[in-house]
């Protein structure tokens, strides 16, 4: 850059001693009209004269041709002033274009940091080599919490380690020139917070940046786990609902299998609510179904699955039986716990169940069957007088259902 400004210094300088040839020799025509459009270049191209050796040669050349012509020509005062005016007048005329151009380059540019400060993603400008970070907005500070700046840090420094460790930093430049374009990490924990994260690379003349933009989706990520969970789960009582239930069932009927295993669903039906549904209204109902899935999470093991089907009926889903009176205690202790009265709306009732079991792999190996099965084992609790439970006994089929045992 310093050689470019001597340069021109010096073709200034020429110039001066040609104007002073200029004036000795009465102002030939074509020497002073060359004259006057290289005053107009170097005022209006002066910013260009910087950045591009053309128009320094054209000036030269142009001082050379009015030096060669000098003897021959010669110009008269009123021409000289006429050319003069109109050759001030264009460059007025280009330098306020010229401004205007500059003003709104200026706007642009300002209208381009302020957006860029604004963003609502965390962008970062990096050093490729150092990783060193260069520039960054607002938002990237705010999501990093970063009040003493992170100018001039390794984004390393900045940035949690578990989510830089998903990016071989050391290899970006093999990724980069391998033809990729974008570097993408996607639903990550950041601290307390959810990110998708893509980084880009530039050039700036012979130096390589790295552009890190940072879009916080927590909210997105909050909105989609609880749009999941009222997929799977029931919202009077927050227990899972029939389709996770299904879902878990398959799950645990396949590793059952695979481990050689027993497993047991338990169909629970509450007896007698459409009495209280009609009798105390169905906010009643609901406050005892609410009940209901409390005591029934109270009454199983902790690995245990209370699902709730529908209506007042519930799924139970106990893995790892070993023996048939780990089900039967089980079994008793949900018909014990329904032998406390309820409270609903300011009134003591005495509800009971009923509860019908199905065992893998004494009564089937898959959901369908097993389902069925607990279901009529349930329905035979109920024909049995309620307040009881009945497992499912193959040989007799539909007859010979039989409380307690399993044969």
């Amino acid at each position: 850059m310093k050689r470019k400004f001597l340069s021109i210094a010096a073709i200034y300088l020429v110039s001066i001693c040609f104007f002073i040839i200029n004036v000795i020799n009465n102002f030939p025509v074509v020497a002073s009209l060359l004259y006057l459009i290289v005053i107009v270049m170097s005022s209006t191209f002066f910013n260009e004269l910087l950045s591009s050796n053309i128009y320094v040669a054209l000036i030269l050349g142009m001082h050379c041709i009015g030096c060669l012509v000098i003897d021959y020509t010669c110009i008269d005062v009123g021409i000289y002033l006429f050319s003069l005016t109109a050759v001030l007048l264009f460059s007025y005329f280009k330098t306020l274009h010229k401004i205007k151009e500059e003003r709104v380059a200026v706007e642009r540019n300002q209208f381009q940091k302020i957006r860029f400060k604004n963003m609502m993603d965390a962008i970062f400008i990096l050093e490729e080599s150092s990783l060193r970070i260069v520039d960054c907005n607002d938002k990237a500070l705010s999501l990093l919490n970063r009040k003493d700046g992170c100018i001039g840090k390794c984004i390393k420094e900045c940035i949690s380690s578990n989510i830089m460790d998903s990016i071989d930093l050391d290899n970006l430049e093999k990724y980069f020139e391998e033809g990729n374009e974008e570097i993408k990490v996607l639903g990550k924990k950041c601290n307390d917070f959810w990110i998708d994260m893509r980084i880009k690379r530039f050039h700036v003349e012979e130096r390589r940046y790295l552009l890190l933009c940072i879009s916080d989706i927590t909210r997105h990520k909050k909105n989609e786990e609880e749009i999941e969970y009222l997929a799977y789960h029931d919202t009077l009582t927050n227990l899972p609902n029939r389709r996770y239930g299904d879902e878990k069932l398959q799950l645990a009927i396949k590793n059952t299998l695979k481990k050689k295993n027993m497993m047991s669903i338990m169909f629970v039906d509450v007896d007698e609510f459409k009495m209280v549904n009609d009798l105390l209204g169905h906010a009643a109902g609901d406050r005892l179904l609410q009940e209901v899935a409390r005591r029934l999470q109270e009454s199983v093991r902790k690995d245990d699955l209370v699902v709730r089907l529908g209506g007042d009926e519930f799924m139970i889903i106990l893995e790892n039986i070993c023996f048939a009176d780990e089900v039967i205690g089980i079994a008793n202790r949900v018909i014990e716990t329904f032998s406390q009265r309820f409270r609903v709306k300011g009134r003591s009732l005495s509800i009971t169940c009923s509860i019908g079991i199905a065992v893998l792999p004494h009564h089937g190996t898959d959901v369908e069957t097993l389902l069925e099965h607990a279901d009529v084992a349930m329905y035979e609790a109920k024909r049995n007088g309620r307040n009881n439970f009945m497992i499912f006994n193959h040989e007799l089929r539909d007859e010979s259902l039989i409380g307690g045992t399993i044969i």
